[in-house]
Order: C-alpha cells, then sequence, then structure tokens
C-alpha cells in the first residue's frame, strides 16, 4: 500500500498521454503511480501487490473494466474501505452509471483535471488513514 513511505496508486489506462500525465502529476503531490494499460493486467497486479488507489478507465480495450470495478468494489468493502479509487471515462456520467452503476462520486468525465482528481483522492485516503508525505 505504501511505497518509501509514498501512497501507491495504480493507474488503469488504456490512453498512454493520459495515463503518463496522471502519472506525472501523482508523482508530483507525493504518490507512488503505478501504470498499465489493460484491465487484465490491473486484475494480475491487484492480485500480487497491495495498492493505496485504483484510477480506472471505464473504456479499455479488452473491455475489462467492468471486471477490475467488481474487484475493486469488493475489495473496499471488505476492508472497510483501506483501498480507494476513481473512475474516469469519456462517458457520460449517466450512461456510464447505467453500464456499471453507482460510482459513488467517485467519476471524472474526460478530459479531467488531474488536479481536482488527486484530490479528490487524498480525501478518500484521509479517511483510511493513508496520506503523501
Amino acid at each position: 500500500m505504501l511505497a518509501n513511505n509514498r501512497p501507491k496508486v495504480l493507474i488503469v489506462e488504456d490512453d498512454s498521454g493520459v495515463r503518463h500525465m496522471l502519472a506525472l502529476a501523482l508523482r508530483s503531490a507525493g504518490y507512488e503511480a503505478v501504470e498499465v494499460d489493460t484491465g487484465g493486467k490491473a486484475l494480475k497486479r491487484l492480485s500480487k501487490e497491495d495498492f493505496a488507489a485504483v484510477v480506472l478507465d471505464l473504456g479499455l480495450p479488452d473491455k475489462r473494466a467492468g471486471a477490475v470495478l467488481d474487484y475493486l468494489r469488493k475489495i473496499t468493502d471488505a476492508n472497510d474501505g483501506t483501498l480507494q479509487w476513481a473512475v474516469i471515462s469519456a462517458l457520460d456520467e449517466f450512461d456510464a452509471q447505467s453500464k456499471f452503476g453507482s460510482f459513488d462520486g467517485r467519476y471524472f468525465s474526460k478530459p479531467f483535471d488531474p488536479w481536482a482528481l488527486i484530490a479528490h483522492l487524498k480525501e478518500l485516503l484521509k479517511t483510511s488513514h493513508i496520506a503523501p508525505c
């Protein structure tokens, strides 16, 4: 969950530009960013490593975003919210919710402000007592 006293965040995004921009912003805000480009890779990393948070793109090319989201919801419930998450998508929020269910205020529409997303993650992590150094 923490690497070098920095909360570890998994970025699951197929667009390399968005993924790298978000990773850079997270690193500059005191987080360790781990990047993957498919839901399958995300599920593998989540099964082997601990993360403080996950940022998930709903439009992944391998169509595994729903499986990742289900996993995140299950783990978050089982661990009393110690794993936090947010979703990003080009879909309208209403359309995304009709396809994937409720996001509990964790939805960011593309294009999004990375600093707003990071501020949101920081607030979520405060409730888990995990904050950047």
